[in-house]
């Protein structure tokens, strides 16, 4: 009996153990699965089209240019006025501009290279067989290779005229300051925020000195407005309208009261 007795009471005991044990085990929890973060979407800009001018038309009058290939390096500039300009490179760089009236040599600018950077310009005329020197110039740059000062300077070596340039923080040219004969002139240049017409052609702001045609106007956008303190004729003021990739499909020029229009032909430039 008492063996019995102490039996059911072990089976009580090991009962109520296992029934505590049952009740204490932690529920199962099914996991949390984590909030998945909405992505932005992410818009991607057209690309940039880099684009050379090949063609200036206006009325009774045209501009073609000729790149070497693959290249925003002018081979030929032709006016349909007869001028004509042809343009030699070493290594990519400008070494001869000669300026042809009816295929006749009339005039020349020959570059003198200096550690890849063209440091001085000599001119020459040119009247059939006979070949005469004028000025030379001589060319600083600032730390981003842009033309900081220009000294010219007579056949005898006296200084003829000197530029100073100064440019804005996006590299367009901001003012510049010639001095000749005791006289200074000081010029201001503002641009609009689009793709200039020149920007992937090469030594466009050496070009434009050799070549007195206000068309040819380097920067990273396009020139509105040219001013002088001192001769309002060369007062330039520029009208752009816009095709596709926000390049200018036609420019109007006035001057001294004279306005030109162009229209403008490109090829992509890669």
């Amino acid at each position: 009996m008492i063996r019995f007795v102490q039996l059911s009471f072990l089976a009580i005991f090991l009962l109520v153990c296992f029934s505590g044990c049952k009740k204490m085990k932690p529920a199962v929890v099914a996991p949390i699965k984590p909030v998945e973060e909405e992505k932005p979407v992410v818009v991607v800009p057209p690309t940039k089209k880099n684009m050379l001018p090949v063609m200036f038309s206006s009325t009774g009058s045209t501009i073609e240019i000729t790149y070497l290939e693959n290249t925003g390096l002018i081979k030929e500039m032709k006016f349909s006025s007869g001028i004509n300009y042809k343009f030699t490179y070493r290594d990519n760089v400008l070494l001869k501009l000669q300026m042809f009236s009816r295929a006749e040599l009339v005039a020349s600018a020959d570059y003198l290279i200096t550690n890849e950077q063209i440091t001085r310009v000599s001119r020459i005329a040119h009247r059939g067989s006979v070949s005469t020197p004028k000025e030379k110039y001589y060319l600083e740059y600032n730390k981003d290779g842009r033309v900081l000062n220009l000294k010219t300077f007579a056949v005898n070596n006296t200084l003829f005229s000197e530029q100073d340039i100064v440019y804005h923080t996006d590299g367009n040219l901001l003012t510049s300051k010639f001095s000749k004969g005791g006289v200074t002139s000081n010029y201001n240049y503002k641009y609009d925020p689009k793709n200039g017409i020149f920007q992937f052609v090469s030594f466009c702001q050496l070009l434009r000195i050799e070549i007195d045609e206000p068309i040819l106007n380097a920067g990273i956008n396009n020139v509105t407005s040219i001013t002088t303190d001192k001769v309002a004729n060369e007062n330039i003021n520029y009208e752009y309208v816009y095709g596709a990739d926000d390049y200018p499909s036609e420019v109007k020029i006035k001057q001294n009261d004279v306005l030109k229009t162009y229209k403008i032909t490109y090829v992509a430039f890669k």
